[in-house]
């Protein structure tokens, strides 16, 4: 007689006949490919309790730090309605925290991931709030209001050289984009035979 196994079943084979328990891709503030190398770390600086959501557009500002003297650090925000430029956007990753409304936030003064806009650049999951794009279309992001840093073609301030790379309708609600940042490919060069 088999001995009864508490961690699986007599019959033998898996417990979990189906993955459903896994994370989903193409989350706002996912990247797209491997670029990992391309990601910085600053400090969120949000004095709301609902923190920094994933895939939002930020701004940076430079301080001084309190622990060491003369170090500058880089501080990430949500833009306010006089912002004029959108410095990175935020990177979802597994030190994130949640908010009251069930979104991954950093909260104020965590060390938080970003995708700089003006570098190398790179591709990531965003969040368009509403309307709808085509492949190509520049990026546009919402500055102040309710939801500060989303994407939206209404969106006041535009990220320079940032486009989408595919078509999206958040005519209905809030869906995940794909947009590439500040990656430049050079021409072909034409070789002579």
């Amino acid at each position: 007689m088999p001995a009864n196994n508490i961690f699986s079943p007599i019959v033998g084979g898996s417990v979990q006949t189906t993955y459903v328990d896994q994370m989903a891709t193409a989350l706002p503030g996912d990247l797209a490919f491997n670029d990992n190398s391309l990601v910085d770390a600053v400090i969120a600086s949000d004095s709301t309790r609902y923190g920094i959501p994933a895939g939002r557009g930020i701004v940076l500002s430079y301080t001084e730090s309190a622990v060491r003297p003369g170090v500058d650090r880089m501080i990430a925000k949500l833009p306010a309605s006089a912002d004029t430029q959108i410095d990175g956007i935020v990177v979802r990753n597994q030190q994130m925290q949640s908010n009251s409304n069930a979104e991954p936030v950093w909260f104020d003064g965590r060390t938080m991931n970003i995708l700089r806009t003006n570098r190398v650049g790179g591709r990531i999951w965003v969040k368009l709030q509403e309307g709808s794009v085509s492949s190509g279309d520049e990026v546009n992001v919402l500055v102040g209001g309710a939801t500060p840093g989303a994407f939206s073609p209404a969106g006041t301030v535009t990220i320079p050289g940032a486009k989408y790379l595919g078509d999206f309708d958040a005519s209905s609600g809030p869906v995940a984009a794909l947009i590439e940042v500040g990656l430049q490919v050079e021409p072909a060069e034409e070789v002579i035979p």
